[in-house]
């Protein structure tokens, strides 16, 4: 199987999933891709290149981390390349509890 199949199955496993959250008229297809807490430079750049494939195919992504950003050169090219990462400190907001996640450069443990 090549990266073209892996990926219209992610997105198709995505849609299925986004159609399951939906609530009346929202047609949103809403997902959440999430680096792992306190990201580096490759989460950040993996978690963009994925929000901007999700995107060309009409989904659209929100970025998430948890731990505060250390390095400068990072804080710079999420700036200069306009990555729009969100910080978020306590439990996921309530909108986005029951949106499908992606893990980035992450584990599951």
């Amino acid at each position: 199987m090549g990266a073209p199949d892996a990926f219209a199955r992610l997105c198709s496993t995505l849609s299925e999933a986004c159609g399951k959250q939906r609530n009346g008229t929202d047609t949103t297809k809403r997902v959440v891709i999430q680096t792992h807490d306190f990201p580096d430079h490759d989460a950040v750049a993996a978690a963009f290149g994925l929000s901007r494939l999700l995107g060309r195919t009409g989904f659209s992504p929100v970025l998430l981390h948890r731990g505060r950003i250390r390095s400068h050169s990072l804080t710079a090219m999420i700036q200069n390349l306009d990555i729009p990462m969100q910080r978020i400190r306590d439990t996921i907001p309530q909108e986005l509890a029951e949106t499908p996640c992606i893990i980035v450069d992450g584990s599951p443990n």
